[in-house]
């Protein structure tokens, strides 16, 4: 696997951890409890907002890449 193949696992791995957050968060937001869940759900939703746009921008730029091999 090469580094960039793993860069692609490890920013799928941090979106999968960030959608986990978000949807814990936004079920206890919806339970009523406190304002520390809605800053949480906050940042998470940001966080995937900005990893998918990253994604994109990085495979984008790995097809431009040529290979050394």
């Amino acid at each position: 696997m090469s580094l960039r193949s793993f860069h692609i696992v490890f920013i799928l791995a941090s979106l999968g951890v960030l959608g986990f957050l978000a949807y814990g968060s936004g079920h206890r937001v919806q339970g009523g409890l406190d304002g520390q869940n809605l800053a949480l759900l906050v940042c998470a939703v940001a966080g995937l907002a900005a990893g998918v746009l990253y994604l994109f921008w990085f495979i984008r730029k790995k097809k431009g890449l040529a290979t050394p091999y």
